[in-house]
């Protein structure tokens, strides 16, 4: 983890954090070595992941061009 956490301006603790959200939603998986922990990306995970998140984008997408044509319902 040590290895991992170097590149981020984040102690110990919160990458852990990080690392138990990413496994609790399937999107990495961990497996363990003595005292050592390893990561590893789950690529069919992060696949939904950002399909789930282009479906989000087109969603706001749409609400920004109907906020920005006039087509919103807000009563004057």
């Amino acid at each position: 983890m040590q290895e991992l956490a170097e590149p981020f301006d984040m102690s110990l603790p919160a990458i852990s954090k990080h690392l138990k959200v990413l496994e609790n939603a399937g999107l990495v998986a961990q497996r363990k070595e003595g005292r050592y922990r390893y990561y590893s990306i789950k690529p069919d995970s992060i696949d939904g992941a950002c399909e789930w998140m282009d479906a989000l984008k087109q969603l706001w997408l749409r609400v920004g061009d109907m906020f920005c044509s006039g087509n919103n319902t807000k009563k004057k």
